[in-house]
């Protein structure tokens, strides 16, 4: 239930535990996403994104639908680049609490990230692209055992060196790509 976006041989491997409503989640993106796309884009990084949906007041919510479109975008033929700029666009465009974009909405966001063709299509249709019950369960047990204490979005995990990164430290990410 991970989103591999970028070279699965990266010399960094980050998992991303992030919830479609969470405004530090879009701070997060806000900051750092043209520096993940430019990472992503010269093969020195791998991220998988894990979403969680633990702000959505029911089933079907918001962050379900979100989460749902981030898996249709994650075709084979959308660059990790287009799936990046998606993700910042996406939670660029948050509304915590709110009804949540539209798939009309999410794919023309997608269109003009750059996902292929027919993960656009599958959206603006609000095909299935996982299960999302499974998919919220499965994440939240990961992100439990990388800390049981603190289970909060965003979170940033190096997979090679098995530890969770200060994402509140500003040069986190220059900090991490030097010392790989």
């Amino acid at each position: 239930f991970g989103i591999i976006v970028g070279d699965p041989k990266a010399p960094v491997q980050l998992e991303l535990y992030t919830e479609p409503q969470c405004t530090h989640c879009a701070d997060l993106q806000k900051d750092f996403g043209k520096q993940l796309a430019g990472y992503l884009d010269l093969g020195q990084l791998a991220v998988t994104y894990r979403p969680l949906t633990f702000l959505d007041q029911k089933p079907g919510g918001y962050s379900d639908h979100v989460a749902n479109a981030l898996f249709l975008a994650a075709g084979p033929k959308t660059s990790a680049r287009a799936f990046q700029t998606f993700v910042e666009d996406l939670w660029g465009h948050q509304d915590p609490g709110g009804k949540g974009p539209s798939n009309d909405d999410m794919a023309k966001m997608a269109r003009e990230s750059g996902v292929d063709g027919a993960a656009v299509d599958a959206i603006k249709a609000g095909k299935n692209g996982v299960d999302l019950k499974a998919m919220a369960d499965t994440n939240f047990e990961y992100l439990y055992q990388i800390d049981p204490v603190n289970t909060g979005t965003p979170t940033v995990y190096n997979l090679k060196k098995d530890k969770k990164i200060d994402i509140y430290d500003d040069n986190w990410l220059s900090k991490l790509m030097s010392d790989s």
